[in-house]
């Protein structure tokens, strides 16, 4: 049985290492041993729970705050909100 984290680890490994090369996520799945029927399914309920974020500039408090710590981390946005 696989786990959210590996399916999570995967998708990640394919968007940066298997789709630039042209691999399909069919051929990725078996080459990392994880059925693709699995990943699929895993795939089909949580797709609609990412939602593609741009970051443009960076937020007024942080530009205050003159914290560099702060502005070195990246911001995510997960949407919950599924129509």
């Amino acid at each position: 049985m696989f786990s959210e984290k590996d399916f999570e680890r995967l998708w990640f490994l394919y968007k940066t290492e298997g789709e630039p090369k042209g691999v399909s996520i069919n051929s990725f799945c078996i080459g990392n041993n994880i059925p693709y029927t699995a990943f699929y399914d895993w795939f089909k309920k949580t797709q609609k729970k990412v939602v593609p974020v741009e970051v443009e500039g960076i937020p007024e408090e942080l530009i205050q705050t003159g914290n560099e710590e702060q502005r070195n981390h990246s911001i995510f946005r997960l949407d919950t909100h599924v129509p």
